[in-house]
């Protein structure tokens, strides 16, 4: 390692780690006159760390005299990931200056032909791949004997933090989201694509730009193409140690078994559960779960979740079709795109959150009685509405009314005659504006 802080510094000047004038404010905070610890690199690496000019990976591969490993080709690497759905993969720039992650194969996977070819083959299939549900794999290269593979950086919750939080999804925004995940499935399926494991892990929930520069939510299928499986970050150093090549883990999964992993979280996003058996043998149905998810919504997940293949839809690209089509009954004149649905992970609706419970049919829950009495006066006065003719003739009658109250006060000056009278002016012109409407009738039906 370095001992004083000069080389150090040179490293980070030689390979252009920080911008001139992120460079030049470094230099003058840290090398200032009199500063007793200046050329101490142990309290200068730390420090350059603790205010954000570079990261401790990035510092410590310096000192062990690495830096030529920061860079693989046009990538910058800046950060060894620690925790999060990329874990044990780095952080790197690409020459625009946008982050990307970084993995490394494995040395043994490497060295293997059979797992190498494998690795190769699948990688330049999931380079075809730019469906807007699934995080892209962007580049694969080879750099100072060390083969990598570039995937898009995509940052939000997962399905499973989500249920987490909410225990489960109400039924549409869940539909809304399967139906992207599924159209996500059909395009890797189509490229011969292995497509992961398919849990809750796997599905992320990201912001993306719309129109106009705003941000809209989409959903994305995580980990599809080389699984991460194959590979190591220590591999960089050298220091990677692994058993047995994993080119089984290449190989596609059939359509159908898909199907059901994908189903299976669908199914769990919906109750708040896994798919638990029933008598028949089969899932417990989602509507006897849950009394809240309608039955079409319901028949298409009980059909993906079915032990039988034969039963379940026969392509991912069939499935997302009859959830648009549930949308699309549930959602009437709406013209809305199914990316603008997805509420964002931070807000959750007011749903109540669904605790395991033993697998038995629910019941709905009673509606409030204010709720239920304000729907029905909004039926009432949906039937009763009056037509503008309608309200004309109320209208004059009131006024006839009013100021036949008036003249009958000012002459015989008996206030009860004031109910009489206006409800004699609102009967007489309901009855007139009725015969006109009949009398209208009978001359339409005479022509």
């Amino acid at each position: 390692m370095t001992a004083t802080t000069e080389p150090l510094f040179e490293a980070i000047t030689r390979n252009r780690l920080l911008p001139p004038s992120e460079l030049n404010r470094l230099r003058e905070r840290w090398f200032k006159p009199g500063r007793a610890e200046a050329n101490d690199a142990d309290k200068f690496g730390r420090w350059v760390v603790a205010n954000g000019f570079l990261t401790a990976f990035v510092v410590r591969m310096l000192r062990q005299n690495k830096s030529n490993l920061l860079r693989l080709n046009q990538y910058q690497l800046t950060e060894l990931l620690e925790s999060g759905q990329f874990k044990g993969a780095f952080l790197a720039t690409d020459p625009a200056g946008r982050h990307v992650i970084i993995e490394v194969l494995a040395s043994r996977n490497a060295a293997d032909a059979e797992t190498l070819r494998a690795y190769q083959e699948i990688a330049e299939r999931a380079l075809t791949v730019q469906h807007p549900n699934v995080n892209r794999t962007l580049d694969i290269g080879l750099a100072q004997g060390r083969y990598f593979l570039v995937r898009e950086n995509t940052e939000g919750s997962t399905l499973a933090e989500v249920l987490s939080r909410r225990g489960r999804l109400q039924p549409v925004n869940a539909a809304r989201l399967f139906a992207l995940a599924l159209a996500g499935l059909h395009a890797l399926h189509e490229a011969r694509v292995p497509t992961g494991a398919l849990n809750e892990n796997c599905l992320i929930l990201a912001s993306v730009e719309g129109s106009g520069g705003t941000k809209a939510r989409t959903v994305k299928i995580l980990h599809a193409g080389v699984p991460r499986s194959l590979f190591d970050s220590e591999a960089l150093l050298g220091n990677d140690t692994l058993s047995d090549p994993s080119a089984q883990a290449l190989t596609p999964a059939p359509v159908a078994d898909d199907l059901l992993h994908l189903g299976t979280v669908f199914y769990r996003a919906l109750t708040g559960q896994a798919p638990g058996v029933g008598a028949d043998g089969k899932p417990v149905p989602v509507c006897r779960m849950v009394a809240d998810v309608p039955e079409i919504l319901g028949e298409i997940v009980d059909h993906l979740v079915d032990p039988d293949p034969a039963q379940r839809p026969r392509s991912a690209a069939h499935a997302a079709k009859r959830l648009r089509v549930f949308l699309a009954s549930e959602e009437g004149a709406k013209e809305e795109r199914a990316e603008d649905f997805l509420a964002h992970p931070a807000a959750p609706p007011a749903a109540p959150r669904v605790e395991s419970v033993p697998l038995t049919p629910t019941t709905a829950v009673p509606e409030p009685a204010a709720s239920a009495a304000r729907s029905r006066l909004s039926e009432l006065w949906a039937e009763l509405r009056p037509s503008p003719r309608e309200l004309f003739f109320l209208g004059g009658g009131a006024v006839a009314a009013v100021l036949l109250i008036l003249l009958v006060n000012l002459v015989v000056g008996i206030s009860f005659v004031n109910v009489v009278c206006l409800l004699t002016g609102g009967a007489l012109s309901f009855v007139v504006e009725q015969w006109l409407r009949v009398r209208e009738e009978s001359l339409e039906a005479e022509g």
